[in-house]
């Protein structure tokens, strides 16, 4: 939930004035200082109380492009100083609460919604008119927003006045229609670029690339621990399974992975088939052994999700997972690399080359989990020694060591 700021006094509308030409003013000019959707929505709502419509709740509703989430509801109640936010999944264009609302309804139609509830004639189609009823509510307005290339989104206004909403509040709020519109879609690219980057290139990654880092050779060196873990016996799974089985087996096997990565502050960089790349890097407040702590934690908890899977494969009587991970520790090349036109935002250079190197060796040498020496001296407790072993490319042998 957001807090919003006090709208800037002056001189209150006399009863039944209205008057937000200045408020349409503030959101042409970007609804300065809010940077976020909910303080903006919190904002515009008591600017517009302010400028003589007395608004008991203001809502609006925005779709945006993710995997998991369909949109978002922000909700603002009078008297309140925040906005509710409710983020939805798909699973609720399904639910009673969404068919019933005033959304589908709108989104169908591209107009205008109204139900003045306090006229005893007044449909009660929609859902959310018999809970507004029970606090007083006397008339609903639901607009329309529609973005530059045709998708719909929705806000919604109520008030408890006597008679509902005024002609004059809404010809006032269809003035403020477009504007609005606008500035909801500068918020809604904003998101949906952010949530493309940390979909495809990671959180940490994607700000980097958002703070302007997008040349290619922009790289640094990090250390960090580096984790390299591939699925075991996926050749045969590819080749046995129908292509969207395959996919699904995938799916599942990095539901395993990433969620624990993920909790320990790792970042996902790739994933190369039925491979991933993963970096632990050493921030403010964490050590060098605490990047190897993670990922020692990270890998505990990845086998524990996959032993949980297995149990539930082999109720259907489907064949275990398993897949070899290795861990390194080193400085590591964070940036873009590519081609002049298509970049990649990885992590790459000698540490990383060994920790792959190390990920091929982890079924020849029977063991799930291979470490290297840096990575074991911050972990000495928890691994096995397996003395040195030739590496494919290197014309040294390199010390191995087994997580327990």
């Amino acid at each position: 939930m957001s807090k919003s700021r006090k709208p800037p006094t002056g001189a209150a509308p006399q009863d039944g004035a209205v008057d937000i030409s200045a408020t349409i003013a503030w959101v042409l000019d970007g609804a300065p200082p809010w940077r976020t959707r909910p303080t903006a929505f919190g904002e515009l709502c008591q600017r517009l109380v302010a400028g003589g419509i007395p608004l008991h709740r203001g809502a609006l509703f925005a779709r945006t492009l993710h995997p998991n989430i369909l949109g978002a509801r922000y909700r603002w109640r009078a008297g309140s100083g925040r906005v509710e936010t409710i983020e939805n999944t798909y699973d609720w264009l399904q639910s009673e609460e969404y068919l019933r609302s005033v959304i589908p309804l709108i989104v169908e139609t591209g107009k205008p919604v109204r139900r003045r509830i306090c006229d005893p004639d007044c449909p009660r189609d929609l859902l959310q008119l018999g809970p507004l009823a029970a606090e007083g509510g006397t008339d609903y307005y639901a607009q329309p927003l529609r973005f530059v290339m045709g998708e719909v989104h929705v806000v919604t206004w109520s008030t408890c006045r006597p008679g509902g909403f005024s002609d004059a509040m809404i010809a006032a709020l269809d003035a403020l229609n477009r504007p609005m519109t606008l500035l909801t879609e500068i918020f809604a690219q904003r998101r949906l670029m952010i949530n493309l980057l940390n979909i495809y290139v990671g959180h940490a990654a994607g700000q980097r690339v958002l703070q302007g880092a997008i040349r290619r050779g922009d790289v640094e060196v990090i250390d960090a621990a580096i984790w390299v873990s591939d699925l075991r016996g996926s050749t045969r799974w590819a080749d046995e399974l129908p292509g969207r089985e395959y996919i699904t087996l995938l799916n599942d096997h990095f539901d395993c992975i990433v969620p624990a990565i993920e909790r320990h502050a790792g970042e996902v960089l790739k994933f190369t088939g039925d491979g991933v790349l993963a970096i632990f890097p050493l921030v403010r407040g964490r050590t060098h052994v605490g990047c190897c702590e993670a990922a020692r934690d990270a890998a505990r908890e990845a086998r524990a999700a996959t032993a949980a899977l297995n149990e539930r494969r082999a109720d259907r009587h489907l064949a275990p997972l398993r897949f070899g991970l290795a861990l390194h520790i080193g400085d590591v090349l964070y940036g873009n690399i590519g081609g002049a036109n298509r970049l990649d935002f990885t992590a790459t250079g000698p540490a990383v080359n060994l920790a792959a190197r190390l990920g091929a060796l982890t079924g020849e040498l029977g063991h799930e989990t291979l470490v290297s020496a840096e990575f074991a001296a911050a972990c000495e407790d928890d691994v096995i020694p397996l003395g040195a072993q030739p590496v494919r490319g290197l014309k040294r042998t390199v010390d191995l060591y087994a997580l327990r």
